[in-house]
């Protein structure tokens, strides 16, 4: 603990210092989405690996939230690549 207050000594607090004004960020577009979340029609679906499988599933849930008549599941699957190896991920099925 006595390292912890000795670091802090190091800061030195300052009075009267301006908040500055917040930084004006130019306007964007429509986010364009890593996975073809939106040209999925009825009965389409596309894997991703395991570790983008949370990016894809936030993708997935955003889309819904913009378009309350899509309807999506997402269900782990293993597959195997072209060389031999079974790789986990995730599957993005558009029900309707």
């Amino acid at each position: 603990m006595a390292n912890a207050v000795e670091e802090m000594v190091d800061i030195k607090i300052e009075s009267g210092i301006e908040v500055p004004q917040k930084r004006a960020f130019a306007p964007r577009g429509p986010r364009k989405s890593k996975y073809p979340v939106s040209q999925l029609q009825p009965g389409e679906s596309f894997w991703v690996p395991k570790a983008k499988s949370l990016s894809a599933r936030g993708t997935a849930s955003r889309f819904k939230k913009q378009n309350p008549e899509w309807e999506y599941t997402v269900r782990v699957e293993d597959r195997t690549n072209a060389e031999g190896v079974v790789e986990s991920g995730v599957r993005v099925y558009r029900l309707k």
